[in-house]
């Protein structure tokens, strides 16, 4: 399995993407562009869920 499959198949790693965009936006100055990058934040919690998900299947 590639390095790059291995590492979107971890939740984890949708999490810290998750955390950074959040420590971005909360930098942002421009209320917009922080709505915008807390739904990039969001989405990559729910593709960890997504993750968590089947991977749980896939090993039972």
């Amino acid at each position: 399995m590639p390095k790059d499959t291995k590492r979107a198949s971890d939740p984890e790693f949708w999490l810290d993407r998750a955390e950074e965009a959040r420590i971005q936006a909360k930098r942002l100055r421009d209320s917009e562009e922080r709505r915008q990058l807390l739904e990039i934040a969001a989405s990559y919690e729910r593709l960890a869920a997504l993750v968590a998900k089947h991977r749980t299947r896939t090993i039972h």
